[in-house]
């Protein structure tokens, strides 16, 4: 990352970085910004949606260099009127009084994980184990070859459930799919069972 960084600068451009996930780490495992690097030619985006399970709330937030927020306001006054009391006191209340929420966030998430990604494996599903948000990128069965589409497509219509085609996340994604485990730990287990049931009868 700070090679990446060093190139950013070296050619004066700016990088816009996601970083929804930040507190939603696991085990050794930690989060690091271009921010901490080139904080001058970084934009960063992030929100309480992932880790305050505040989603639905519509309420983010932005951090760059002055002269580019000072543009950014501008085009902002334009396009939001404001952030409506409630979702501003839910966020004060989170930030405040909510510090332990992702940690205990990520307690759950990683025993969702270690349960769906031994279920999974299993199946003959391969993958490399996750270290933070809440999503399994798998390779799937060897019938279906790198056609995810029409796997994800038949789960769905079979089984009733929904997983992405890894191909629409970019070249190489050919063969995976995108699985979420952001569910009740009910729902991936019935999630599971008719995944089993699927794959066992291809």
């Amino acid at each position: 990352m700070k090679a990446l960084a060093e190139v950013i600068k070296e050619y004066k451009i700016f990088s816009v970085t996601d970083e929804i996930y930040a507190e939603l780490v696991y085990g050794n495992a930690e989060h690091h910004s271009l921010s901490e690097y080139i904080s001058d030619h970084n934009i960063l985006i992030s929100g309480l949606s992932k880790a305050y399970a505040m989603t639905g709330w519509r309420l983010g937030y932005i951090a760059g260099p002055k002269q580019i927020m000072q543009n950014i306001r501008k085009i902002n006054a334009f396009l939001v009127t404001s952030v409506t009391d409630n979702v501003q006191m839910a966020a004060v209340e989170a930030l405040n009084n909510g510090q332990n929420d992702p940690l205990q966030s990520r307690k759950i998430y990683e025993s969702r994980l270690q349960f769906m990604q031994t279920s999974l494996e299993k199946l003959g599903f391969e993958m490399a184990t996750p270290q933070g948000a809440f999503y399994i990128f798998a390779k799937i069965p060897e019938k279906y070859g790198t056609d995810d589409e029409t796997f994800a497509y038949e789960l769905a219509q079979k089984a009733k459930v929904g997983v992405t085609p890894g191909r629409y996340f970019g070249k190489g994604g050919e063969g995976y799919v995108r699985l979420s485990y952001a569910s009740s730990t009910e729902q991936l287990r019935e999630s599971l069972r008719r995944i089993t049931d699927f794959v066992n009868n291809l």
